[in-house]
C-alpha cells in the first residue's frame, strides 16, 4: 500500500463535510533561514463528517492549533466511504504520535 497522505490535498477551506480519513499535520521552520522543516503527522482520525469532528474544541487538531503558535498546523484528508478500515491501515503506516493504537 502506498503512502496515501503523500497524495492527499490540503484545503484552504478546511476539511470536507463528507466521510473519510484525515491527518493532523505540523511543520516548523528554521529560525535563522525561515525554511520550512519536514512535515510530521501527529494524529490520524476518521469520521462521517470530517469537518464537524475537527471543529470540536477537544479534538487533537484544535488542541495542536491552539498550542503550537510557532508551527503551521493543518489537516490533510482523503474522502472515502470505507474510512474505518483505511484509518487503521494509515495509522499502521505513519505511526502518528497522538494515536493510542500505533504499535
Amino acid at each position: 500500500m502506498s503512502r496515501l497522505f503523500d497524495y492527499a490535498e490540503t484545503s484552504p477551506f478546511g476539511l470536507p463535510t463528507t466521510s473519510g480519513v484525515y491527518a493532523v499535520c505540523i511543520r516548523g521552520y528554521d529560525k535563522e533561514s525561515y525554511e520550512l522543516l519536514s512535515e510530521r503527522i501527529l494524529y490520524i482520525g476518521s469520521s462521517k463528517n470530517m469537518q464537524k469532528r475537527c471543529l470540536n474544541t477537544k479534538h487533537p487538531y484544535r488542541i495542536c492549533y491552539d498550542r503550537f503558535e510557532n508551527y503551521c498546523v493543518y489537516t490533510k484528508s482523503i474522502e472515502t466511504e470505507n474510512y474505518i478500515e483505511m484509518e487503521k491501515k494509515l495509522i499502521n503506516i505513519y505511526k502518528p504520535l497522538l494515536n493510542k493504537n500505533n504499535k
